[in-house]
């Protein structure tokens, strides 16, 4: 998992970097379990809170050449991989503001504002879109 999470993530950055000469976005899509800490998504969660912690460092090596580098980190989302009639999904609805799951244009709408002129002054963050599951 964390070859894929992590790894993955890291070299496609390296791969495009050369390509970047004039600044750009990186964006990579992390996950609110990399923030909360929900058995049994023990590994998952790590390595989503790794690629969180390396995006955020990337973001600061980086900044100088105008590149931002964000993560936008979902929570539960319809899709074929939806957690309706999961317990895990059930945990996580219980701790959503908003008690249902995100739509794929939710997430996108936000990708799209991260890829924009509009959010050059914004980098190293983690966008959490997420129904509000982590707000106290």
């Amino acid at each position: 998992m964390f070859h894929a999470n992590v790894r993955g993530p890291f070299l496609l950055i390296q791969a495009a970097l050369p390509h970047m000469p004039s600044g750009g976005r990186i964006i990579n899509i992390g996950s609110i379990a990399g923030k909360l800490g929900i058995t049994p998504l023990t590994v998952y969660g790590s390595s989503k809170a790794a690629l969180h912690f390396m995006s955020t460092a990337m973001a600061g090596e980086l900044a100088g050449k105008g590149i931002t580098i964000n993560v936008v980190s979902p929570g539960p989302v319809a899709t074929d991989m939806s957690m309706e009639g999961n317990p895990i999904g059930a945990i996580l609805r219980s701790r959503q503001s908003i008690a249902r799951e995100g739509e794929p244009k939710e997430i996108a709408d936000v990708i799209s504002f991260i890829a924009s002129p509009a959010s050059s002054f914004i980098t190293g963050q983690v966008i959490p879109v997420d129904g509000g599951i982590n707000m106290p």
